[in-house]
């Protein structure tokens, strides 16, 4: 108890028994050890936690490199469809005019070919008239020559047909 004298000395022991002192210490140590512990639970906890949104994270964020990359693919596919429709479509104008071009030479053609030839048969055309001409008039000529009595002579009867002058063949 508080007051009481320890043999041998002159002093009194004003230290409570059992000593407050110690055992607050002892205390104070046992919760310091579990705070330290709870915090180092914490601690690891929250430690894992983060590794796991970590490892969540990385999950997430090659699942989602994955899905661009495969976007990237689709868009890939679809340009390229998008081009090859692009290009079959030119080319089906570009043969449609080559077409449209090659009709317009052929009928240009035809056209210049009618238009000589037309000049050519105009040309043709009188050159067997006057032809036919020139052989009904001798026929009547022979004819009359035949006809005439010996005795008399008549003059010979010439005629000139005009001809037309060849048309011109080329361009």
């Amino acid at each position: 108890m508080v007051g009481e004298m320890e043999p041998g000395i002159n002093q009194p022991d004003w230290v409570p028994r059992p000593d407050p002192t110690r055992l607050t210490t002892d205390q104070l140590i046992r919760e310091i050890v579990a705070l330290r512990a709870l915090m180092e639970a914490k601690y690891d906890g929250k430690i894992e936690v983060m590794k796991t949104r970590m490892d969540g994270n990385d999950t997430a964020l090659a699942a989602a490199l994955q899905a661009a990359k495969e976007l990237v693919n689709v868009n890939n596919q679809f340009a390229t469809k998008a081009i090859d429709s692009q290009a079959a479509a030119f080319k089906g104008t570009l043969d449609g005019t080559q077409s449209v071009i090659a009709d317009v030479k052929d009928r240009l053609t035809r056209i210049e070919g009618r238009t000589s030839g037309a000049g050519s048969t105009v040309a043709t055309t009188v050159a067997i008239a006057a032809a036919g001409a020139a052989v009904f008039i001798a026929m009547l000529t022979w004819n009359s020559h035949e006809n005439q009595p010996k005795e008399q002579t008549s003059l010979p009867l010439t005629y000139s047909l005009p001809v037309a002058p060849a048309p011109k063949m080329g361009p």
